[in-house]
C-alpha cells in the first residue's frame, strides 16, 4: 500500500509541474501587460504590426495554448484539478486580447483615414488634377503653368515612396487582424478599402502625370529657350543703347540729372525686371532637368555698361550740385580743406574714367573738375 501511495504522489507531483507556467502567465497579466498597455497609450500612433504580433502570440500561442492543454487528471487515489486556476487566468487573457484587437483596429482605421485624406490635400493628387486643367487652358501662357505643374509633380513624386510605405504599414496592421481572425467592423473595413482605392488612384495619377510630362516637355523646353533668347535680345539692346556713340549717354549737352534719374533710372528698372525673370527661367531650367546655364554674358555686359554710365553721370550730376552749393555759400563758411580734397579725388576718378573709355561726356567732367583744380 505504501508503495502504491508513493507512486500516486509521485505521478501527481510530476503532473503538477505542468502548472508552473501559470506563474509566468499570472505575472504577465498583473505586471508586464499593465506596464506595456500604459506604453501603448502614450506611443499608440507609432506602434507597428510587429508590436501587435508579439503580444498576440504571447497571449494566444503561449499562455492560452498552455492553459488549454492543462486538464484535470486522476493519479490512482489522488486527483489534480486545474479548472479553477485556468478559468481565473483565461478570462483576463481574453480581455487583454480584446484590448489588443481594439488598439490594433482603431489605430489601423485612424491611420487609413488620415492617409486617405492626405491624398487630396493641396500637395496631393488633387493638385495634379487641378494643374492638369490649368495646362489645358489656352487663355494663359502655358510655359508658366507647366513649370508650376512640374514643380508640384516633383514634390508629389518625392512623397510617393513615403505614402506607399505608410499604406503598406497600415495594411500590415489589417493583415494581422485577418490572420488572428479578429472581426473587422464595416466602418473599419470601409476605411481600409478607401485607403487601398486612393493609393491606386494616387499612383495611377502620378504615372499619368509622368506620361504627360514626357509628352509636353519638348515643346515647353523650346518655349523656355525662346524666352531666354528674348531676354538676351533685350539685354543686347540695352547694352547697345548705353554704348551707342549717338545716344544721349554720349552727348555732353545732355542734362546730367535727367540722364541719371530718368534715363538710367528706367534702365535700372529694366535690368531688375530682366534679372527677376531670368532667375525664374533658370529655376524652370532646373525643373526641366536641363543643365545649369551659368552667368549670362549678355546680362554681365549690360550691367557693366549701366554701372559705368551710372558712375559717370552721377559724378557729373553731383559735381554740378556741388558747384551750385559752393557758389551760394559764403567763403568763410566753406571748409576749404574738404572742398580741395573732393576736387582732387574727383579729378583722379575722372581722369581714370576718361582714360578707360573717353568720350565727350568724360572729357567734359575731366575739364570741369580740372578747371577748378588749377
Amino acid at each position: 500500500l505504501e508503495q502504491v501511495l508513493g507512486q500516486c504522489f509521485e505521478r501527481a507531483q510530476t503532473a503538477s509541474l505542468e502548472y508552473k507556467g501559470c506563474r509566468s502567465c499570472k505575472h504577465f497579466i498583473d505586471e508586464e501587460w499593465k506596464t506595456e498597455s500604459k506604453r501603448w497609450q502614450v506611443e499608440r500612433d507609432s506602434l507597428t504590426a510587429a508590436d501587435f504580433v508579439k503580444y498576440i502570440k504571447r497571449v494566444k500561442s503561449t499562455f492560452k495554448a498552455d492553459l488549454e492543454r492543462m486538464h484535470d487528471a486522476d493519479h490512482g487515489i489522488l486527483h489534480t484539478s486545474i479548472k479553477k486556476l485556468t478559468a481565473e487566468l483565461i478570462q483576463p487573457l481574453e480581455a487583454i486580447l480584446d484590448q489588443i484587437k481594439t488598439n490594433l483596429l482603431d489605430l489601423a482605421t485612424k491611420r487609413a483615414q488620415e492617409i486617405t485624406r492626405q491624398a487630396y490635400e493641396k500637395e496631393g493628387s488633387q493638385s495634379l488634377e487641378t494643374m492638369k486643367y490649368r495646362l489645358e487652358d489656352k487663355r494663359i501662357t502655358p510655359l508658366k503653368y507647366f513649370a508650376e505643374w512640374v514643380g508640384h509633380c516633383n514634390i508629389i513624386y518625392e512623397k510617393q515612396q513615403k505614402v506607399n510605405q505608410e499604406v503598406d504599414a497600415i495594411e500590415e496592421l489589417f493583415k494581422v487582424a485577418d490572420q488572428t481572425n479578429f472581426s473587422i467592423l464595416y466602418l473599419q473595413l470601409g476605411a481600409r478599402n478607401d485607403m487601398i482605392d486612393e493609393r491606386e488612384k494616387f499612383n495611377s495619377m502620378i504615372e499619368t502625370s509622368k506620361e504627360r510630362r514626357k509628352k509636353e516637355i519638348g515643346p515647353m523646353i523650346a518655349q523656355l529657350k525662346e524666352a531666354v533668347e528674348d531676354e538676351n535680345k533685350k539685354l543686347v539692346g540695352i547694352h547697345k543703347e548705353l554704348t551707342d556713340p549717338k545716344s544721349d549717354y554720349k552727348n555732353p549737352k545732355s542734362p546730367a540729372q535727367f540722364i541719371l534719374e530718368v534715363k538710367l533710372g528706367a534702365v535700372s528698372q529694366q535690368l531688375k525686371a530682366i534679372k527677376t525673370w531670368t532667375d525664374t527661367l533658370q529655376d524652370w531650367q532646373a525643373l526641366f532637368d536641363l543643365p545649369p546655364p551659368g552667368p549670362s554674358p549678355s546680362f554681365i555686359q549690360a550691367e557693366k555698361a549701366y554701372a559705368e554710365k551710372h558712375e559717370l553721370w552721377s559724378s557729373l550730376a553731383k559735381w554740378e550740385e556741388k558747384k551750385r552749393t559752393w557758389g551760394s555759400t559764403p567763403l568763410d563758411r566753406l571748409e576749404m580743406g574738404e572742398v580741395k580734397q573732393y576736387i582732387e579725388e574727383l579729378y583722379a576718378k575722372s581722369y581714370k574714367i576718361n582714360k578707360a573709355d573717353g568720350d565727350g561726356v568724360t572729357e567734359k567732367l575731366l575739364n570741369l573738375v580740372g578747371a577748378e583744380k588749377q
